[in-house]
């Protein structure tokens, strides 16, 4: 209500009230406060009075105005006359009320207030309207179809997208306005009729496939789907159009190659299969029954197993672990299969795993050659040599083969590549002449050991003979006759430069994530900062006194380096506080091992950080917080950073008091040494300060 009479207001109120609208008010009599209660409030209605103090009804209609609101605007006034009512109509009042009627005002707040709801959901259907027209445009312009909208009596184009444009070479200036023929992108009249009359018919089509053309005369294959709509009363094919001539074309090169695969496959010597991961045969080319006598229905679906010889069953199901494991056999597996006439033949197989649509259910392909003529004519000393040879050949680790005295007899191709060192150059000698000297001097004295030990041995060894350092595993196992003496030594050289390569980068990452932790404490808290690098430096003094090392040190160097971090979910005016801390604020530091703890648990350390960590402020004696455990419960690593932290705490500067001092600290730890801290860790600090004559920096 826009009144400067608050007696008239409250007249105009309980009418409103009496003709049983129930409703809530706001009056306001100034200009200022008319703008204040638009800008901070929504409203259903403005009544507004002519006369006022400071300004009139035309004024604040002007006002009301400028904010474009649709909701309606009432003069009410006992003054106002007919031309200054018209006036105000003409401008955008909704109504005038005469305050000597009042009668008037109820019925024509209904009145106005049905409109205003009709003219919402108007504006509600409109925005909704546009919003859809909007979102339909978006997809017509950004589609990945071709789109166009052409009259079905003629078939000119009256709307294309992008994608159409695109695809067929043209502007869409200079397809809007002509028809496919005269664009040429039917081939023919013929082709587009094929389209047109299942249009005409069904009133839609859906994928159909026609070969289309460009601007540049190339051939499109595509793929169509189309419609009737209306628009303005005309009907007119609204059609989406997908190039698909990659398609198309790979599938015709796929049947050209089936084709070839077909012949060769029918026509080949060689047997050629597909099997299951369990063996069970899918397919089986022609050869197979002119070289066993077998018809194809006999094997498939059935395991090509139960037609290998019973010696060499477990060749055939080793063959089809490896490839199951590795993906393919590249060396030939040697078994026998029977015929139909009961006899046995010699195939070598190869195969791996074939590319399928189902990569949840693995083939494997492979081609079978019959040896039979070729084995059955090699010795038994023969066989069993080649047969050695194919598994050294066929293992991708360097293997090797010395006598007693460490002279090479026999190295596979893996060894030949590792070291760079011909097969003929290294046999027969100890290799003094051919491999590089640290080698060389490694394989005489691990030679020596095995010689004397009789054991086998493992080691790893880093070489920086091959342009930059390479890491490699060394097995050594010795060979021994009935006495078990030693009479030769069988190696196996494994390069895991990439391991090791792999291993370093991940720590180094991990150092990162760690030094980036430490950093984000010292920014949240400035005045500590350093302070986590120092403990850590302390920490760690510490631990190598009392005799830790290796993993458990470096546990405890990684959770001295962020055991702080905490700290973030702080306050900073409470971790920069100068003066004392209330027992809320105190309440609030006391959580953050327990913070640092849930933090770092997501993080994948191979130490128990976040334990550690969670457990600093513990005591020996019970008091510490967060869990209050004592004793041997308390991690040792916990206890050491403990002491740490005290220490360093106490030697620095903090905004609440000035370094107390290395004596202080010191006498702090040995006061409470047994009670607070582990004896042990304060024993070894004190030893560390008496050894230094000062605490490590």
């Amino acid at each position: 209500m826009v009144e400067d009479s608050e007696d008239d207001a409250l007249l105009i109120q309980r009418q409103i009230k009496k003709d049983g609208i129930e409703a809530s008010f706001e009056r306001v009599s100034s200009q200022d406060a008319f703008r204040d209660a638009i800008d901070t409030r929504l409203w259903d209605i403005v009544l507004c009075d002519y006369a006022m103090d400071g300004f009139n009804g035309l004024e604040a209609l002007s006002i009301f105005q400028r904010y474009d609101l649709v909701i309606p605007f009432i003069l009410i006034s006992g003054t106002i006359g007919e031309e200054i009512a018209v006036e105000a109509m003409r401008r955008g009042a909704s109504d005038y009320i005469m305050k000597d009627h009042l009668l008037r005002l109820v019925p024509a707040i209904k009145r106005e207030m049905k409109e205003l709801q009709v003219r919402r959901e108007r504006e509600k259907e409109r925005q909704e309207l546009a919003e859809i027209e909007a979102l339909f445009a978006t997809a017509f312009r950004t589609s990945t179809d071709g789109i166009s909208i052409a009259r079905a009596s003629d078939g000119v184009f009256i709307q294309v997208n992008d994608e159409f444009s695109r695809l067929f070479g043209y502007t869409r200036q200079e397809m809007i306005g002509k028809n496919s023929l005269e664009l040429g992108i039917w081939q023919t009249e013929d082709d587009r009729l094929a389209f047109v009359e299942p249009v005409r018919e069904r009133g839609v089509v859906r994928n159909c496939e026609a070969r289309m053309g460009s601007s540049k005369g190339e051939v499109i294959f595509a793929q169509i789907s189309a419609e009737y709509i209306d628009i303005e009363g005309e009907k007119c094919i609204l059609s989406f159009t997908r190039d698909i001539t990659d398609k198309v074309v790979k599938e015709r090169a796929l049947k050209e190659r089936e084709s070839r695969l077909r012949n060769i496959t029918e026509n080949a010597n060689q047997i050629i299969f597909s099997v299951k991961d369990k063996g069970q045969v899918s397919f089986i080319s022609p050869a197979w029954e002119r070289i066993t006598g077998y018809k194809a229905g006999d094997i498939l679906g059935r395991s090509f197993l139960e037609f290998v010889h019973p010696e060499d069953l477990k060749k055939g199901k080793e063959a089809l672990e490896k490839v199951t494991k590795e993906g393919i056999v590249t060396v030939p597996v040697i078994i026998r299969m029977k015929k139909y006439n009961g006899d046995w033949c010699w195939f070598s197989i190869v195969g791996g795993v074939l590319e399928t649509a189902d990569p949840e259910n693995l083939e494997y392909g492979g081609i079978a050659e019959d040896i039979t003529g070729r084995k059955l004519s090699e010795d038994k000393l023969q066989e069993t040599y080649r047969r050695l040879s194919t598994i050294l050949e066929s293992v991708p680790d360097a293997i090797y083969l010395k006598d007693r005295e460490g002279i090479f007899l026999e190295v596979n191709r893996a060894y030949e590549e590792l070291t760079g060192v011909s097969r003929e150059s290294i046999l027969g000698t100890k290799g003094e002449s051919v491999l590089p000297r640290e080698v060389f001097e490694t394989n005489v004295e691990t030679d020596r050991e095995i010689r004397e030990s009789g054991e086998s041995l493992h080691l790893e060894k880093v070489y920086d003979n091959f342009g930059d350092p390479h890491y490699f595993h060394i097995n050594k196992v010795p060979l021994k006759d009935k006495n078990n003496e030693v009479t030769g030594i069988i190696g196996v050289t494994n390069d895991i430069t990439e391991i090791r390569r792999a291993e370093q980068k991940i720590r180094s990452a991990l150092e990162g994530a760690i030094l980036t932790i430490s950093r984000i404490v010292e920014i949240r808290d400035p005045y500590t900062a350093g302070h986590q690098q120092r403990a850590s430096r302390l920490a760690v003094a510490m631990g190598r006194e009392m005799g830790l090392e290796g993993e458990r040190l470096e546990a405890l160097r990684v959770s001295s380096l962020v055991y702080e971090i905490g700290k973030i979910a702080i306050p900073s005016e409470i971790l920069n506080k100068p003066g004392s801390l209330n027992s809320m604020e105190q309440d609030l530091i006391r959580i953050h091992p327990s913070t640092a703890g849930e933090i770092l648990g997501n993080i994948n350390f191979p130490w128990p950080v976040s334990e550690i960590v969670a457990q600093h402020h513990e005591r020996m004696d019970g008091s510490g917080y967060p869990l209050g455990i004592k004793g041997d419960d308390i991690l040792i690593e916990a206890r050491i950073l403990a002491v740490a932290d005290v220490l360093e705490a106490m030697c620095s500067h903090r905004p609440y008091r000035p370094s107390l001092g290395i004596e202080a600290a010191l006498h702090e730890l040995e006061n409470n040494s047994g009670i607070l801290y582990d004896s042990d860790v304060v024993e070894a600090a004190l030893n560390l300060y008496r050894g230094m004559g000062s605490l490590p920096k």
